[in-house]
């Protein structure tokens, strides 16, 4: 039987980062599927505009509350925010029928309504939680753990994007409470497989598709440039994403003697990265802390081979010397000796075509088609 199903995201479009790939690539797939019968979105953010944005039948629902409590990290101003959140997804889980809550993060407002659904509903409605990012990671052993645990355990199916994060809610919850505890790895979209080309002969593109945070280790890449100079006749590296460290980024490039070498694009538009990646000769994800990175696999399923660190997922969907290279966290000199390495290596091409067969055993249709829990 077909099921309608529910994505519950705190921010959506016009915010723009992983989960929000996530939910909107996942959610297409799903409305193509002849197991889907409607798809929802309920986001803290613009409703309406889910509709504009999409290209694929979804309905979007705008779940009011408080922008003050909401942005305010005390476990009294959650509760207190909880208290609409969960009126509206009650409403909408009625109105519409719904047989599936796909819950995106350790969303704390949402634990009465998940607590309502298991305990006081006639007809239970399935609750999927994806523990997306490093958020949970940062905040284990802290006053949260308890609201973690609790969110968790009301689940009935509890998704971890990368063995690191699997490991780590195992430890925390009791599993006989869940149906099941799974890694799943992150999908990457039809559209960002195209066709590839060789290493450029004139001047290397380097691609950071990184948003300037603290856990991107975006800082490292900056740092890495005046190696890469010794390295490389002639190259950019293109920073395409914002953030607060980019004003630091900026200094250290700048100190370095390397603006020459520089291209911040700011935000680009999810439209125009498959063309961003291909035109790269190499991607770079100098992060400290990851999941199953969504811009990696996208950049291999264009053919563009990766230098990663070996934290997280990311170890996950990149085997060193086979999709790309794997150098430790925090270490520019590694991070630039590796993209040379890849760079001039004889068996560049084998690099690309390995990425790409990567990339697609993880596209978003096979992840519904073959691995979710419902």
């Amino acid at each position: 039987m077909s099921k309608n199903i529910l994505h519950f995201v705190k921010k959506y479009w016009p915010a723009a980062g992983g989960i929000q790939t996530h939910v909107h690539e996942l959610s297409k797939a799903q409305a193509a599927s002849s197991n889907v019968q409607s798809v929802h979105i309920a986001t803290l953010g613009d409703g309406e505009l889910i509709e504009k944005k999409a290209d694929y039948p979804v309905t979007g629902h705008l779940i009011s509350s408080s922008d003050r409590i909401a942005s305010t990290e005390h476990i009294v101003n959650h509760t207190v925010n909880s208290i609409p959140v969960s009126y509206s997804l009650k409403r909408i889980v009625n109105k519409f029928n719904i047989d599936v809550v796909h819950v995106h993060d350790l969303p704390f407002e949402l634990i009465p309504f998940v607590n309502y659904m298991n305990n006081m509903s006639s007809d239970r409605v399935d609750i999927v939680t994806t523990v997306h990012s490093s958020y949970f990671l940062n905040n284990r052993g802290t006053w949260k753990d308890y609201l973690f645990k609790n969110m968790l355990e009301q689940s009935c199916h509890v998704i971890a994007p990368s063995n690191e994060i699997k490991s780590e809610v195992r430890e925390l919850i009791n599993t006989d409470r869940i149906n099941s505890l799974s890694y799943i790895s992150n999908g990457v979209p039809a559209q960002f497989f195209t066709d590839t080309s060789g290493v450029s002969t004139d001047q290397y593109t380097i691609l950071c598709p990184r948003r300037l945070y603290p856990k991107n280790g975006v800082i490292h890449l900056a740092k890495s440039m005046k190696f890469l100079d010794q390295y490389l006749d002639s190259f950019e590296v293109v920073f395409a994403g914002s953030g607060p460290e980019r004003e630091e980024i900026v200094r250290t490039i700048e100190a370095d003697n390397q603006m020459r070498n520089a291209n911040f694009r700011g935000e680009v538009d999810y439209e125009e990265m498959p063309e961003l990646y291909s035109s790269a000769d190499v991607s770079v994800f100098p992060s400290l802390k990851e999941a199953t990175s969504i811009a990696a696999l996208e950049s291999m399923a264009s053919g563009t081979p990766v230098v990663a660190t070996n934290v997280g997922g990311l170890t996950q969907i990149i085997e060193n010397g086979r999709e790309g290279l794997l150098v430790d966290p925090a270490q520019p000199d590694e991070i630039a000796s590796a993209v040379d390495k890849l760079l001039k290596s004889n068996q560049y091409d084998e690099y690309q075509r390995n990425a790409k067969q990567r990339a697609e055993n993880n596209s978003w249709e096979k992840m519904v088609d073959e691995k979710l829990p419902y």
